[in-house]
């Protein structure tokens, strides 16, 4: 019977140390959201909306044509300017993406060391867990893209 109460004991001690380690382990793991990011993060948000307007000053000065051949000018105006443009502006665009990344990517190096995180995972790739840093990631990108 004393065997069995130790056993017991001997038992319930491991398990708590067991899941006590777990716990420890899993303040070492964050996530964050980089969908929210690249939809919340200012320059981001500005590289968006200079594509979509250069997009609506092209329809509109298509919709503005009063005959169908000024409207077949215009848009072969358009598709040459784009052809002749094309590398440049692919390439732009890629600078500015890739820019972009570096600054997320600081972003959240900065985050991560400030709060000692070992593990980073997006949060899509987590189901439970992780402290989530990208309200943290977030502010930092947004307060240094208003200082610039």
């Amino acid at each position: 019977m004393r065997n069995l109460k130790n056993c017991a004991v001997i038992s319930i001690a491991c398990f708590i140390l067991t899941f006590s380690n777990v716990k420890a382990q899993a303040e070492d793991i964050g996530v964050v959201d980089v969908n929210k990011i690249f939809t919340n993060y200012s320059k981001a948000q500005e590289l968006t909306t200079n594509i979509k307007v250069q997009e609506t000053d092209a329809q509109k000065d298509i919709k503005l044509a009063k005959t169908p051949a000024d409207k077949k000018k215009l848009e072969d105006k358009y598709t040459k300017l784009l052809e002749e443009k094309k590398v440049a502006f692919k390439t732009e665009k890629l600078q500015q993406l890739k820019g972009l990344e570096a600054d997320i990517l600081g972003a959240i190096n900065v985050s991560v060391a400030s709060k000692n995180i070992k593990y980073l995972f997006k949060k899509e790739s987590m189901i439970v867990g992780g402290e989530d840093i990208t309200s943290d990631v977030l502010s930092k990108l947004n307060s240094s893209a208003s200082k610039k």
